[in-house]
């Protein structure tokens, strides 16, 4: 039974490297077979990557157990290819559904209800790439 934050990392991981879809799914996008990294991953891997970052997790009480998490995910390009982190971002939109998580062809299925806040954009220019930052709202029935 998934029940804390690691197994929805787990989950949101697994969603983003089986999403094979020729030209427009997450592995095509990025060119990577694991296109989801952890913040502290990101190092000196090569763009566009997404990384992603869940900073905190309150219990709420109702109907069921629950956890609202809090998820920001960014989603990397070289500057001269800015349109390609919107694209990341439009299918990580896309991807990441209650339906998605909940599938029991992930290894970890969790229940998430996610709700997309904030979507925006913010250059690097002095880095030479794009990041369009998306936060999240995760509520996770345990």
């Amino acid at each position: 039974m998934a029940d804390n934050e690691w197994d929805v990392w787990t989950a949101l991981f697994e969603v983003c490297k089986a999403d094979t879809v020729a030209t427009i799914g997450l592995v095509a996008l990025t060119g990577k077979t694991y296109p989801l990294l952890r913040w502290g991953d990101r190092g000196m891997n090569s763009m566009p990557i997404i990384v992603g970052f869940l900073p905190t997790a309150t219990p709420t009480k109702g109907t069921k157990d629950a956890l609202m998490l809090s998820l920001q995910l960014d989603c990397y390009s070289e500057t001269d290819n800015a349109g390609k982190a919107w694209k990341i971002a439009d299918r990580i939109e896309a991807v990441f559904t209650n339906v998605n998580m909940k599938s029991t062809a992930r290894t970890n299925p969790v229940d998430v209800i996610p709700y997309l806040r904030s979507r925006r954009d913010l250059p690097e220019l002095d880095e030479g790439r794009m990041r369009v930052m998306m936060e999240w709202d995760v509520r996770f029935n345990r």
